[in-house]
């Protein structure tokens, strides 16, 4: 048996190290020398064993298998196979119909919760900025453009009103990370969201109805019911020509927050549910409390629809001319909040007033107000009541007692109405495949919003956008 040939690397280390017996290099050098070259007879060990068990393979066995010889390789590609991997190395966050339903997604703001790296800031329900890998744009204007695109069927929504529209009776959503660097959204810095609805289907005629329901259970909020419905019907006008595909969907929510100021009587001089009733923006002098309070406030209700036209004329050409257009509005009470006072009260940093003749910014919250009197009650000064209030609410007192419970004076208000239409054509010559995009579309919101969560006239907004 011949024996093998000891590779040169080996040799080379062999005769360094020999020398004829001295030690011609420093310790610290001969060391690394001596661990580099136990590496090298490492693998070169490890090749020869290699080699050996390759030789004593049955020569039979070898020419049945075609796959002999090939070294074994995973590859990972996508829709544009081996090749569009070296194109595109960004990360996707894909979901179908069927994921869509069972996280019940209603519109791009809930995808947050269920894509790692996705972050979504709502200032309220016709505004949001879009961040991906902490990449976006902290602005809430009407108009603004993030670093984050929104494509529905192709069509670009920059505005962020139009970005958070419904998303229902969808093929699937499809969350790209990172710039990219091809295709329509190539300038997208962040990233993008593509949006894409069911086609209409020539074949056959279909129908879809699906509902959920639900209630909100709690001690501190009102129980409130919660109803989804979504519908699609496929019309097939002239087979395997035209056809046209309807969908509907309608998802209301009943009130969960309470205002402690409806129904209250109004009491001149006094206050009826914290409200500085002296306080010179009042109007009237006081309290500020306009009639028609709603007691159960945070309504909500979404209504969209959707009408879709295929059309496939026969040839060679594989065209494809798709129609969509949409509606959608959204109805729903202003923000709500709780303001528990951050003025100052003779030194004290916490609580809004210190006496009946000084009232800071306006207002005290009903709660804490009967915890400062509790230890009014006890003997001590305005001063020192509000200090033991102090010291209780930064050790244990929870920041609020009644998260569900608000004082407003206003009944905030939000509208949001969005419509357009979206022309896609495409078509295949040979390997050649053209696509076309057209689109338009139309909003506006009005709100009428109580930002100070107080029943006193501070912060207000009434404001309505269009474009």
């Amino acid at each position: 048996m011949a024996r093998k040939p000891v590779p040169p690397l080996v040799l080379m280390c062999m005769a360094g190290l020999s020398n004829n017996g001295s030690m011609a290099l420093p310790l610290p050098a001969l060391s690394r020398t001596v661990s580099v070259c136990l590496l090298i007879m490492g693998l070169a060990l490890s090749q020869v064993a290699s080699s050996a068990a390759r030789a004593q393979t049955d020569p039979a066995e070898e020419e049945s298998d075609v796959w002999s010889g090939v070294e074994e390789m995973l590859v990972v590609g996508g829709e544009a196979g081996a090749l569009g991997l070296l194109e595109d190395t960004g990360s996707v966050t894909s979901f179908d119909a069927s994921d869509l339903a069972a996280y019940g997604i209603e519109n791009a703001t809930d995808l947050a919760a269920f894509t790692p790296n996705l972050e979504i800031v709502q200032n309220s329900a016709t505004e949001a900025s879009f961040f991906i890998r902490g990449v976006g744009l902290q602005d809430f204007s009407a108009n603004a453009t993030g670093a984050v695109a929104v494509y529905l069927n192709g069509m670009p929504l920059n505005a962020s009103t139009l970005q958070i529209a419904p998303i229902f009776d969808v093929q699937g959503v499809e969350v790209l990370k990172g710039p990219q660097g091809r295709g329509d959204y190539r300038n997208a810095s962040a990233g993008a969201i593509l949006i894409t609805t069911r086609k209409p289907d020539a074949g056959a005629p279909s129908f879809d109805f699906s509902t959920s329901q639900g209630r909100f259970y709690s001690h501190d909020a009102i129980d409130a019911y919660t109803r989804r419905y979504d519908l699609g019907l496929n019309i097939p006008i002239v087979p395997d020509l035209l056809a046209t595909r309807f969908a509907f969907q309608s998802v209301e929510a009943d009130p969960l927050f309470t205002n402690r100021c409806a129904f209250q009587p109004d009491r001149p001089g006094l206050s009826v549910c914290g409200e500085a009733p002296n306080l010179s923006s009042s109007p009237t002098g006081n309290g500020l409390l306009g009639p028609g309070l709603k007691k159960q406030i945070g309504n909500r209700s979404v209504y969209s629809l959707r009408s879709s036209w295929l059309l496939t004329p026969p040839g060679s050409l594989d065209l494809e001319v798709l129609a969509t257009f949409f509606f959608s509005r959204r109805d729903q009470d202003g923000l709500f909040g709780q303001a528990i006072g951050t003025g100052s009260a003779g030194g004290v940093a916490l609580g809004a007033r210190t006496a009946a003749s000084d009232f800071g910014t306006g207002y005290l919250e009903p709660d804490a107000d009967a915890e400062v009197q509790a230890f009014r009650n006890r003997g001590l000064s305005p001063r020192e009541a509000f200090r033991a209030f102090g010291d209780n609410f930064t050790r244990t007192r929870p920041l609020d007692k009644r998260p569900f419970d608000g004082d407003f004076n206003k009944n905030g208000r939000i509208r949001v109405e969005i419509f357009g239409g979206i022309l896609d054509l495409s078509a295949e010559i040979g390997p050649v495949e053209l696509t076309s995009t057209l689109g338009a579309v139309r909003w506006e919101t009005t709100s009428l919003r109580d930002t100070d969560f107080i029943p006193n006239t501070l912060f207000e907004v009434d404001e309505s956008n269009r474009a």
